[in-house]
C-alpha cells in the first residue's frame, strides 16, 4: 500500500527536504526482504534494485555520495547468490569496498563476510559495538536538555547507538547480546523499521 502510493503521487519537496525517498527505500528493501525469505528471488531483487532509482515524481535528487548503496548492493547480491547467478560477487566487492557509517558498517561487515575476509568483517563489528557504547555514555551526560521537550529527539539517538550495538553483536553471531540491544533500541524507537525488522531476525535465529 505504501509503495502504491509513492508510486502514484508526485510529491512536491521543499529545499533540504528528502525524508520522502528514504521512506521510499526502506518500503521496497523491506518487501523485497519479504520475498528473500519466501523463495521469490528475482521480486526480490527488483524490488531491491528499484530501492537503487531516485524517482522523478518523488522530486529528489541523487547525492554525491549515497551511503545507504551499501546496503542495496549487499541486498542484491544476497538475491543474485541465491538465485545462483555469478553477479553476486560483483555486489559484495562493491558493498565491502565503500566507507561505511553507523549502522551501514554493518552491510560492509556482512559482504565482507561473503567475501570471506572475516577478520576484517569482525573487526568492524567490534568497531560498531565501541562507537555504540560510547555514544550511550556521553549522550548520559547530556540528559539535561530533556527538561526543554527534546526526550523524543535523546530516545531517537540512544535507540541508534542501541541498535548499532545490537547489529555489532549480530554481525559477531552473538544473538543474545544482538537481542538485548535490539529490545533496548525498540522500547525507545518503536516506530523504527528497521529496528523492528532485525529485532524480528534475531528472534527466528535463536
Amino acid at each position: 500500500a505504501a509503495i502504491d502510493i509513492l508510486t502514484s503521487h508526485h510529491f512536491n519537496v521543499w529545499e533540504g527536504g528528502g525524508d520522502i525517498h528514504d521512506v521510499f527505500v526502506d518500503a521496497h528493501l523491506l518487501r523485497g526482504l519479504t520475498c528473500l525469505r519466501s523463495g521469490a528471488y528475482q521480486r526480490a531483487q527488483a524490488d531491491f534494485q528499484t530501492a537503487t532509482t531516485y524517482p522523478d515524481n518523488l522530486e529528489v535528487g541523487r547525492p554525491i555520495y549515497d551511503i545507504r548503496a551499501i546496503r542495496n548492493h549487499y541486498f542484491i547480491g544476497q538475491s543474485l547468490k541465491l538465485q545462483g547467478s555469478e553477479g553476486y560477487h560483483k555486489h559484495f566487492e562493491l558493498a565491502s569496498g565503500m566507507e561505511g557509517r553507523d549502522h551501514f558498517m554493518f552491510y560492509k561487515g556482512k559482504a565482507l563476510q561473503e567475501l570471506a575476509q572475516d577478520v576484517e568483517a569482525m573487526a568492524l563489528f567490534d568497531r560498531m559495538i565501541v562507537q555504540g557504547q560510547e555514544r550511550l555514555a556521553s549522550d548520559e551526560e547530556i540528559d539535561f536538555f530533556a527538561k526543554f521537550g527534546e526526550k523524543g529527539m535523546q530516545n531517537r539517538r540512544r535507540a541508534q547507538a542501541h541498535y548499532l550495538v545490537g547489529l555489532g553483536y549480530y554481525g559477531k553471531g552473538d544473538l543474545d547480546r544482538a537481542r538485548a540491544e535490539l529490545q533496548k533500541a525498540q522500547s525507545l524507537d518503536i516506530n523504527n523499521s528497521w529496528i523492528n525488522y532485525y529485532l524480528a531476525t534475531v528472534d527466528q535465529s535463536r
